[in-house]
């Protein structure tokens, strides 16, 4: 789980980067217009926050559509293994529980790598200099 943790960081952290630096003619326009730094690092902040939660939300949903098709196999292994009052006592409820704690952390561990994402890209446009960016020399 921590592998995995560190490879979703990793990747998140390099697209953002590579995102930045498709998007630093459009960061030199807003800056040229006159946008603050600070609302445009709010802006970015909301757009990759929004972006995130919206693919976990349909993450979700596609995974309590396919769970019962690799989770039935598992379950009718165990039943044989257990009584039946075992079995019932251990799969009651157990898919709603799950996916609160699930979403908890998942929401939570999501939110703290856009945040870490934010600090990348809060120093690449802070380092931003329209000039520089509209003569090329970036």
């Amino acid at each position: 789980m921590i592998l995995t943790s560190f490879i979703i960081t990793s990747i998140t952290i390099i697209c953002t980067i590579i995102l930045l630096n498709n998007r630093k003619y459009e960061i030199a326009v807003l800056r040229s217009v006159g946008m603050k730094k600070s609302r445009l690092i709010l802006n970015y902040f909301i757009e990759n926050l929004m972006f995130i939660w919206i693919i976990t939300v349909v993450a979700f949903i596609a995974a309590q559509c396919i769970t019962p098709l690799f989770t039935a196999n598992v379950f009718a292994g165990i039943r044989g293994l257990v009584s039946p009052e075992s079995f019932e006592n251990l799969t009651k409820g157990v898919n709603i529980r799950i996916l609160q704690q699930n979403a908890g952390i998942v929401f939570g561990g999501t939110t703290a790598v856009v945040m870490l994402s934010l600090i990348l890209a809060c120093i690449n446009i802070i380092r931003f200099e329209p000039l520089k960016i509209f003569n090329k020399q970036y």
